[in-house]
């Protein structure tokens, strides 16, 4: 199957845009942005490498 924005890109986009929490929120990272985003805000911070 195709990558889901080669196989509808207006779609990809739409969910790229949806703003989201980081993964690691409970532990105390107050970081929210577009879900395009949330994987390179994730390298290298401070609240390890478990998102609990």
């Amino acid at each position: 199957s195709k990558a889901l924005q080669e196989a509808n890109p207006v779609l990809a986009d739409a969910i790229g845009c949806v703003t989201v929490h980081c993964l690691y929120h409970k532990s105390g990272c107050t970081w929210q942005g577009p879900l395009s985003e949330s994987m390179a805000h994730g390298n290298g911070y401070q609240y390890g490498s478990s998102p609990i």
